[in-house]
């Protein structure tokens, strides 16, 4: 392989030593030559001088590797060649070849070349290495004719070819660097041999190459499957076949054997594991390749090509390995090559592909699969039916979904992830692709379709309808092996063809590309013309006008052509369409077509059937639903209208054309509509099944009222006898319940036929019946002798029937259940007025005779009630007889009343006549009971053997020893140990020196060598107490358990460890041996002296000894452990402080000075306690007075103990003195005497938490109220506030609920359900008050939030606490103590007021916002900051110089308060306060002046809109404001007057800047002329209107012409009453407001003068007229 140009080369060598070097085109598994000669070299013509070479007489290459190649010339030189592109090949190096003398050059038989060294071997059989950098050389003694070399570390193998025999010699090194480093670094520490050959070494140890060396020393350390001698294998080739190549690897070698002429080559492939040897040998003549690589490959070139012969693995195993480790081309490639056709791919190999994302892999498998429905080709049966072939098909099909499963999988969970999106649809593209192939290729091949391929095309269909809904765009992109309905926008066609189509017209053009099938074509061209029929729609409804147009012209071919290849084209287009009705699409498009509009119209909505196929032939499933929803509208009421006609069953039976999935909905739609087509009736199961898809058999009515089956029965009768054949019971039994059927209103429940036929069917209805009349008797008699008749079949079910077949019993039972009872049919009287439990009393005396006892109860004889017992009396064992499970024949049968059992026993090994015959008696003692592992057994015995006739003491001790004898004899066999220190606890002897005893020897035969025989003899020497023997075993102990703690890992000197040492501390204490010191002296040398102390204090260890012991520790710890045991007592193992506080502490040893009076032993305070009144109660006030949490459990065990005071006291004992002391304040008397109640408690609880002292309330609740809901809590507590575990607590809440619901719903014993709830309340606020952080009180109020209703009493709001919590998280505000220590809704008002003040001066607005409205606080105030600060904001922008920018901020302002709904006041003092502050500075330019002056205009309107809002309103202020508005407003055209003649140019409104629209809009908008209460009835009258005498407001001539300007356009818009208003706001006469307020009153009647009198003499009539006609125009 070439590195540098990524190709491969192949150098061969003629037989006139002439080299060609060939370059491959592709490397492909089996591909035959396809490269070209690159290079020939004629090698005579090439001087070799330097290795004294002259003439080239042998040639042969040994080696190629990246354009160098290594030739052995005439078996005496090596040269290297390095090839160059279009030259002649450079010489490199040569060297000659300088063999010892003993080996000649024209004996040498193969040549090899490795890693820079030359193997030779000689047919004499010596291998020659020369190492070519070095030219040395070693030689190694054989017997064969051919080498090859793999790797010096790993095989070289030689084979013998003269007598066909092959060996190798293998040397395996698969270690791992380090395992190759530590075997050098043994070797080179270890003495040099004297023997010059190291036994095991390779033969190539001593080459200088460094990896010779390497190899040898790790081969010397290997493990070969292979002998050291090697292996032989005889292989069966031609005696004239030599081997040319040899592949050689761990497991396997292969050599290749050729002949002369290449005609019988033959492969060997040797398994050296199974050592078994297979061959192949070509057909046809073929030629060793030699590959330079790595891999070895067995490579064939034959006149086809070359080809690779695998061994071992199968053309399946190959193709699926390569499907999943290489890639699908690669196996699409080989598989062409060989043609092997389409392999079948496996299902997994598909996953691997979909898992790894790879698209060649699934493309490959759906082609693989692409044939599945083609129909057979080559040979066809004339007598073969179809349906044959199409059963194939669908069994095709029904295989492939599994992985179109696995398809449809993978593009939904691709589709998903973003990342995967690209993967999806291309996977969706392909899989759709091969979805509507198949459809096509079912479809095509035949014109109709059997019921095999409609359901292949139902299968396709709902794969495809599932995969639609994850196409991005309609229509959808094609597959790569379908057209494309629409080319791209640019298309290519031949221009010869355009030239064509310009001089047609536009239907010729479509009338041609359909006839030629080219539509997407003529869409291209139409598409450049900017024509509309471009579109496929617009091009289809001309193709249908043509294809009319032909039939008009009775064109048949052509119009057929026309329809058929605009139906393919839409096919195409759209991908997919239901395939099974294409052809009736494609009739009604060809009726569509031929009718006009109107007719079609007229015809479908006329023919509800041709309406119904049209439709469902489309699959226009929603104006088909519309239809079918109208039925209940048609059903309901028969005068309604609807524009879709009637649809009958008949109509849907006959008419429905679509796929199967949509008819199976319509049907479900019509069935829930009581409508069922004919085909479903007539099959009853069919029936069935979509009833129980449209709401069951049983509903409220029945659901097929008007059925009737071919045999004339109704649905109940149909259903019934369904039921009876299916033998559904139950079902049955439900359903005659459900509509209350009773042989009245259902005939087919009076059937006798039926009776006779099916006897539990007239019992069911007889039981039925009997719920129907409770009142009647009879009805429970004739259900009894119905059940009679199922037990007696063949005859009619009577009680004298039953009493003349002999059953008399269940004759009787009968009887009971008649009118009247037995009393009716012993008494003559009552017997003769009934007739239906008639029976003859003399057949019931017979019957009774096997019963005399029940005979004479019912019959009695001389006033007598009953006779002697006898035997034949029935027994309980005759009424057992008839239940299965019980055989009384086998069971019993030692009851003597059981007639029934069986008289015959089984002989067995307690028979007494066979023990008195045969046995062997004997006694057995309690020992054999012991050997076989029954203590009970051997103590019961030993009680009856030993203790009747002797004293108690002596055999109690002497059987414990023969016990303790026994046990040390078998101590190996559990059993018997297990049960020998059972005996003696039996005995009430003390085992512990026997479980002691077992358990070392155990110990020590696990470590000793020997065998258990002599560990048992070391055991017995301890039943005979020899005190060497107890010395011997205790040295082996120590051995024993030092090697334990070795093997486990553990320090000599751990705690761990020193557990491990208890034991032989207690086999010396049980045997009087001085106590082991074999642990104490490893702490003293390691310095642990604090598990130094707890060892000797835990076991006891004498003071003489432990000061012995402390002499062995350093000096500094000699001194302190010397003075520290100066004055030494031990103390009890339980009185050291079990207490929480001080287990850490580790205190053994206390001196007598501290520990004057130290406390009594365990035992002696339980046995003083029994002398008590009250045991538990003195073992409380123990347990406080030594501080003693022991004694709480103890006490808590007697049955009278009050666990609430054993947790109060466990508390208080397991905390220190000054918790202990604080939580006990409350106290006066003493705590030893005190009686604690909940209160005590209670007060505890609070100490505890407030201390964070949490582990001691879980533990005594946990052993004292294991059932307290609050020990949840409690575990709650402790994961969040030790671990932060916040979904664990939350788990604990749950549980704390669930274990509240179950309090509540106890006995009211124990701790009432108020008190729980009240601590549980008291732990969530210490939790709340003790969070350090804002995270952990966020997480904790979260994590309250999520309980809803945690408590049932009143407590915080978690809720509003935790949504508080959130609001505050990115702020420095935080949640204030006072409203965590006293929540209520007041406080909770009070601070988020401070808290909303606070956000509010931080400028914090969103989430004070939030805060008021979690605390329901009034938001105006924070709304006109938040408008203030933008205000601010805006005012230092110079977009504030803007009119348009003020105009949408103030607008801005009024639809923030709207929406808030502020209030009224707040708004209009806000507006009003920015009107002052709008107040244009002195000296400020015109410009300027007019927009503050407009701008207060806007204000004070704004200002008087939210200030009519009011209710009341407020209506002097609100005048007041109007009339500063409209003193602005004068201000405004004085202004506006100056600018005017100013300018050089008039200003008309129609010139006006945009933006003074909006401003004028605005204005208009909220204008005091909207406000209706300002326009009162007054001042519409003259009275108080100024006149021209009166003296009003002095006022500029300017202001004065701008307020009549204003009054004019007042009165010219019609605003009379605002006019009048500011003429009288500013006592200004105007002329025009006169005149009209004199017209008004004229014309309302209150002015009775002439007019022309009112009028003074300079008004002008015509003015006065046009004036008054303006004003009554307007409507004023």
């Amino acid at each position: 392989h070439n590195g540098a140009c990524g190709s491969s080369r192949l150098l061969a060598v003629t037989s006139e030593c002439e080299l060609t070097l060939y370059e491959l085109e592709a490397e492909v598994f089996c591909a035959s030559y396809v490269g070209d000669d690159c290079a020939c070299t004629n090698l005579h013509q090439c001087h070799f001088d330097c290795a004294g070479v002259s003439e080239v007489l042998s040639l042969r290459i040994l080696s190629l590797v990246d354009a160098r190649c290594f030739l052995l010339l005439n078996s005496s030189a090596v040269v290297q060649l390095r090839w160059i592109q279009g030259a002649e090949p450079e010489v490199l190096s040569c060297s000659s070849i300088a063999l010892p003398p003993e080996v000649p050059l024209d004996q040498c038989a193969n040549y090899q070349l490795c890693r820079g060294t030359l193997f030779v071997l000689t047919t004499a059989g010596v291998i020659c290495i020369l190492h070519l950098t070095s030219d040395q050389w070693f030689s190694y003694s054989a017997h064969f004719t051919t080498v090859a070399l793999i790797d010096f570390a790993w095989i070289i193998f030689v084979c013998d070819t003269e007598s066909s025999v092959g060996g190798v010699a293998l040397v395996l090194s698969s270690e791992s660097w380090e395992a190759r480093l530590t075997s050098l670094y043994k070797k080179a520490k270890a003495s040099p041999s004297s023997s010059p050959q190291t036994l095991g070494s390779p033969w190539f140890k001593d080459f200088p190459h460094f990896e010779c060396t390497q190899a040898a020393a790790a081969a010397k350390t290997s493990k070969s499957s292979v002998p050291s001698g090697g292996l032989t294998m005889h292989f069966s080739v031609p005696n004239n076949a030599a081997p040319v190549l040899l592949s050689v690897s761990e497991f396997s070698t292969v050599v290749t054997f050729v002949c002369p002429g290449n005609g019988e080559t033959a492969v060997a492939f040797w398994d050296l594991q199974s050592q078994t040897v297979t061959y192949h040998r070509p057909t046809s003549p073929s030629v060793p390749v030699q590959r330079t690589a790595e891999e070895q490959l067995c490579l064939f070139l034959k006149t086809s090509g070359l080809y690779l012969v695998l061994f071992a693995v199968s053309q399946e195993e190959l193709l699926n390995r390569l499907m999943v480790f290489g890639s699908a081309s690669t196996v699409d490639s080989l598989c062409h090559l060989n043609e092997w056709g389409r392999c079948s791919i496996p299902i997994h190999a598909l996953q691997a592909g979909l898992k790894n994302h790879q698209l060649d892999t699934v493309d490959f498998f759906l082609k693989s699969k692409k044939n599945i429905l083609s129909p057979p080709t080559g040979y066809t049966l004339s007598d073969q039916p179809a349906a044959v072939s199409t059963q194939s098909q669908l069994k095709n099909i029904q295989d492939l979904i599994p992985s179109l499963d696995l398809l449809r999988c993978a593009i939904k969970e691709t589709h998903i992830e973003a990342q995967s999106r690209q993967f999806s649809e291309q996977l969706l593209s392909i899989t759709l692709a091969f979805l509507n192939t198949q459809v096509r290729v079912v479809l095509s091949a035949t014109e109709e379709l059997d019921e095999n391929l409609r359901e292949c095309v139902a299968i396709l269909d709902r794969y495809i309808s599932d995969l639609r809904t994850f196409m991005k765009r309609y229509p959808w992109q094609t597959g790569p092996d379908t057209s494309t309905p629409i080319p791209s926008p640019t298309p290519a066609p031949e221009e010869l063809e355009y030239e064509d189509w310009k001089s047609l017209s536009m239907e010729e053009v479509v009338q041609r590309a359909v006839l030629t099938k080219q539509i997407p074509r003529a869409q291209a061209y139409l598409r450049s013309r900017s024509h509309p029929e471009q579109q496929l729609e617009a091009l289809r409804s001309t193709g249908l006008r043509l294809a009319f147009s032909c039939l008009t012209r009775r064109d048949l071919e052509q119009a057929t052509a026309l329809l058929r290849n605009m139906v393919r084209q839409w096919l195409l287009s759209v991908h997919f369409h239901p395939s099974s009705h294409v052809r009736l699409v494609f009739t009604f498009r060809k009726r569509e077509s031929l009718l006009p509009g109107p007719v079609l119209k007229n015809k479908i909505s006329s023919d509800p059937g041709v309406l119904w196929s049209y439709l469902t032939s489309l699959h226009d499933e929603q104006r088909v639903t519309k239809w079918i929803e109208t039925l209940a509208t048609q059903n309901g009421d028969p005068s309604s209208t609807t524009q879709w006609p009637t649809l009958a069953a008949n109509v849907v039976n006959n008419n429905t054309h679509c796929s199967a999935h949509m008819r199976d909905h319509i049907l479900h739609m019509l069935a829930r509509r009581g409508l069922f087509t004919q085909a479903e009736i007539a099959d009853f199961e069919q029936l069935l099944w979509r009833l129980g898809q449209a709401g069951g058999v049983m509903q409220a009515n029945p659901p097929v009222p008007h059925y009737r089956s071919p045999q004339g029965h109704d649905f109940h009768t149909r259903f019934i006898h369904h039921c009876l054949d299916n033998s559904l019971h139950y079902l049955l039994y439900t359903y005659l319940e459900h509509y209350r059927l009773t042989p009245r209103n259902c005939l087919a429940l009076a059937d006798k036929s039926l009776y006779e036929s099916q006897p539990w069917f007239e019992m069911m209805v007889k039981i039925q019946e009997i719920t129907r009349d409770l009142s009647d008797p009879n009805r429970v008699f004739q259900a009894s002798l119905t059940s009679a008749q199922v037990l007696i079949q063949g005859s009619q079910a009577t009680v004298s029937s039953m009493l003349l077949e002999g059953h008399s019993l269940l004759a009787l039972a009968t009887i009971m259940f008649a009118p009247g009872g037995i009393d009716q049919v012993v008494s003559p009287e009552e017997r003769a007025g009934s007739s239906v439990s008639k029976v003859d009393l003399q057949l019931l005396k017979m019957a009774l005779s096997p019963y005399p006892k029940l005979k004479a109860a019912l019959f009695p004889v001389s006033g007598l009630r009953g006779t002697p017992a006898t035997t034949s009396d029935v027994s309980v064992y005759h009424l057992m007889q008839s239940l299965h499970p019980l055989d009384l024949s086998r069971l019993f049968g030692w009851q003597s009343a059981n007639t029934l059992g069986s008289t015959v026993e089984l002989p067995h090994f307690s028979s007494p006549q066979l023990v008195g015959k045969y046995a062997l008696i004997e006694n057995l003692n309690f020992l054999y009971y012991l050997r076989h592992g029954r203590p009970s057994f051997a103590y019961g015995t030993f009680l009856v053997q030993h203790l009747i006739h002797s004293v108690l003491i002596q055999p109690v001790s002497l059987a414990a020893e023969q016990a303790y004898s026994l046990a040390m004899m078998h101590f190996s066999v559990p059993s018997v140990a297990a049960a020998c220190v059972c005996f003696c606890e039996l005995l009430g002897v003390c085992s512990l020196k026997l479980r002691v005893d077992i358990k070392v020897l155990n110990l020590i035969l696990r470590h000793w060598s020997q065998g258990p025989g002599v560990t048992a003899a070391k055991g017995s020497k301890l039943v005979e107490v020899e005190r060497e023997a107890e010395e011997e075993l205790l040295v082996y102990l120590e051995t024993a358990v030092k090697d334990g703690v070795e093997k486990k890992g553990i320090g000599r000197s751990s705690f761990e460890a020193g557990q491990e040492w208890a034991l032989p501390v207690q086999f010396c204490q049980q045997h009087a041996l001085p106590l082991s010191s074999v642990y104490p002296l490893d702490c003293a040398a390691d310095g642990q002296w604090l598990h130094f102390l707890l060892f000797v204090q835990l076991h006891s260890y004498p003071p003489q000894q432990v000061r012995t012991l402390v002499a062995q520790f350093n000096r500094a710890l000699q001194a302190h452990l010397t003075l520290a045991f100066h004055d030494l007592q031990f103390s009890s193992p339980w009185s050291s402080g079990e207490v929480e506080d001080q287990q850490a502490q580790g205190q053994i040893t206390v001196s007598s000075e501290e520990v004057p009076d130290p406390p009594r032993e365990l035992f002696q305070v339980l046995l003083q306690s029994q002398e008590q009144a009250s045991p538990w109660r003195y073992l409380l006030g123990k347990a406080l007075g030594q501080h003693c949490p022991m004694l709480t459990i103890l006490a808590a065990c007697h049955q009278d103990a009050d666990l609430l005071q054993c947790l109060c006291v466990w508390v208080l004992t397991s905390v220190n003195e000054v918790i202990s002391t604080e939580a006990t304040t409350h106290l006066d008397e003493s705590l030893q005497h005190q009686k604690w109640n909940l209160h005590d408690l209670s007060v505890i609880w609070k100490t505890m938490l407030k201390k964070c002292r949490i582990r001691p309330l879980i533990r005594g609740f946990q052993l004292f109220q294991r059932d307290s809901p609050l020990i949840h809590v409690l575990l709650m507590y402790e994961l969040c506030y030790d671990y932060k575990n916040y979904p664990e607590a939350k788990k604990k809440l749950i549980e704390f609920q669930k274990g509240l619901t179950t309090l509540n719903l106890a006995a009211p014993a124990g701790i009432p359900l108020q008190w729980v709830e009240c601590q549980a309340s008291v732990l969530l606020l210490t939790m709340m008050q003790q969070c350090a952080t804002p995270y952990e009180l966020r997480q904790l109020l979260q994590l309250l939030a999520d309980m809803e209703r945690l408590l049932k009493s009143n407590g915080p709001d978690f809720k509003k606490l935790s949504l508080l919590s959130k609001v505050l998280q990115d702020t420095s505000v935080s949640l204030p103590p006072r409203l965590l220590e006293n929540y209520s809704p007041d406080v909770l008002r009070s601070e988020c007021q401070s808290m909303l003040e606070q956000l509010q001066a931080r400028g914090l607005f969103p989430p004070a916002r939030q805060v008021a409205e979690l605390a329901g606080l009034p938001i105006d105030g924070l709304v006109i900051s938040e408008l203030l600060q933008d205000l601010s904001a805006l005012k230092a922008k110079r977009q504030w110089e803007r009119r348009e920018t003020r105009v949408s901020f103030w607008r801005k302002c009024h639809e923030q308060f709207r929406a808030s709904s502020t209030d009224p006041e707040a708004s209009s003092e806000f507006f009003m306060a920015q009107a002052v502050v709008a107040e244009p500075p002195r000296g400020s330019v015109a410009e300027t002046e007019m927009l503050c002056v407009q701008e207060r205009c806007l204000l004070l309107s704004l200002a008087g809109y939210w200030l009519s809002r009011l209710d009341p309103v407020p209506l002097p202020r609100l005048e007041d404001l109007e009339k500063q508005l409209w003193t602005t407003c004068v201000r405004q055209q004085v202004l506006l007057t100056a600018m005017e003649k100013e300018s050089m140019f008039a200003l008309p409104a129609s010139t006006m800047a945009p933006e003074e629209n909006s401003y004028e809009a605005l204005v208009r908008e909220f204008s005091f002329s909207k406000m209706v209460i300002l326009n009162e009835p007054r001042y519409l009258s003259l009275d108080g209107l100024p006149s021209s005498s009166s003296e009003g407001e002095k006022t500029k001539s300017e202001e004065q012409g701008a307020l009549a300007t204003l009054v004019g356009q007042l009165l010219d818009e019609g605003c009379i009453h605002e006019a009048s208003r500011v003429c009288r706001y500013f006592s200004f006469y105007h002329r025009d407001m006169w005149v009209v307020l004199r017209c008004r009153s004229l014309a309302s009647g209150e002015l009775q003068a002439g007019l022309q009198d009112r009028i003074t003499s300079d008004i002008k009539p015509n003015s006065l007229i046009q004036n008054c006609r303006c004003i009554g125009h307007k409507n004023c």
